[in-house]
């Protein structure tokens, strides 16, 4: 088969049940192939001094390790959002697809006198998704993998979502990188040691079911770490010195996101579209990032909502002619952000303290 033809190899969104692919991938018994995306490589003397200059999270440069981090821009939206494994003499990078030449671009922008190479190898790889460390998993070969931390919380990470909410317990995805060339051999090989194949669309729904953040669907020009709960895997707290830091530290310590990421279930709905409105009574108070039927919680969504609205309203979902009854469950809460208002306060209250009692009497 040709380059192309296997970069064109077959990645159904369903394979004719959906909701049992979902049960054997999160069982570690299936694999899925993904629709094809960004794939960079990264390498030089100064690439990891780059990458832990520029991103939200510094990577581990060991072979073999990996981790999620964020570009940002100036004010702390985030531009890319980037799957890095270390090869130990290089870095991929892993990116929402249509935005690997921007990324690209970005990079060379900021080399100044630093010496490394960039190059898009999105034609020469693949990606393919399980779960755990299935007996069958040597037989891929994977050039890397990223493992995902959503259910891990690594250090200097922070979680807003409270306890129990979209529990992420048991969320052992991998993510690993095949050759174009040898792709079919590969799921071959596997499959003939007892992997079974699911879509893609399993995972998307497996995916939401944890709240977990994607820039394919969370992400838009506006979008806060913070807003999506990504300070708990994608940013490393105490980090300074990166592009956008100082809004990612100001919305932490002192202030509140304008928008807080809800999972919502949907009442018999499935087939909601991605922006669809969220309303609660005639206001509008968000939109609909993505939306599926998940095994165990049946017809759910992903939204980002204003901050304030009330967490125990019944909403409706407008799409369309249709309007669909929506229950939420928090994953952002209201109250997120402002880690450091306490602390501030009794402190300026004991400089007030202080400054009255060295008042002159008069």
């Amino acid at each position: 088969m040709s380059a192309s033809g296997e970069r064109n190899v077959a990645a159904p969104a369903q394979l004719g049940d959906p909701l049992g692919e979902q049960r054997e991938l999160l069982a570690g018994r299936a694999l899925t192939v993904l629709p094809a995306r960004g794939v960079i490589w990264f390498e030089g003397p100064d690439a990891s001094e780059f990458l832990s200059r520029m991103l939200s999270r510094t990577p581990d440069p060991a072979a073999g390790a990996s981790c999620e981090s964020l570009v940002l821009d100036p004010n702390g939206h985030v531009r890319f959002a980037v799957q890095v494994v270390s090869a130990g003499t290089g870095y991929w990078l892993l990116v929402t697809p249509g935005l690997t030449e921007s990324l690209m671009s970005w990079a060379e922008s900021m080399r100044f006198r630093l010496r490394f190479e960039v190059r898009d190898r999105s034609d020469d790889f693949r990606e393919v998704a399980w779960f755990g460390h299935p007996a069958w998993c040597p037989a891929l070969r994977p050039e890397g993998v990223w493992r995902d931390p959503w259910g891990s919380e690594p250090q200097g990470s922070w979680r807003s979502a409270p306890a129990g909410a979209a529990d992420a317990e048991g969320w052992t995805l991998q993510v690993g990188l095949l050759p174009v060339s040898g792709l079919s051999d590969a799921l071959g090989r596997a499959e003939a040691v007892g992997a079974s194949r699911a879509g893609w669309a399993a995972l998307n729904a497996l995916r939401l079911g944890v709240a977990r953040p994607c820039q394919d669907t969370e992400g838009d020009p506006r979008l806060l770490p913070h807003e999506v709960d990504w300070l708990r895997t994608a940013v490393q707290l105490g980090k300074g010195c990166y592009p956008g830091q100082e809004t990612v530290s100001k919305v932490h310590n002192l202030g509140h996101p304008p928008r807080r990421l809800t999972l919502l279930q949907l009442d018999g709905a499935p087939d909601i579209a991605r922006g669809a409105s969220v309303r609660l009574g005639a206001q509008e108070v968000g939109q609909v990032t993505s939306a599926a039927v998940h095994w165990e919680l049946g017809p759910i969504a992903l939204a980002l909502l204003r901050r304030c609205t009330p967490v125990g309203a019944q909403l409706l979902v407008e799409d369309g002619d249709r309007w669909v009854s929506a229950a939420q469950e928090v994953v952002v809460p209201p109250d997120a952000g402002g880690a450091a208002r306490g602390s501030v306060g009794a402190l300026r209250s004991a400089r007030q303290v202080r400054g009255s009692r060295r008042r002159p009497l008069h």
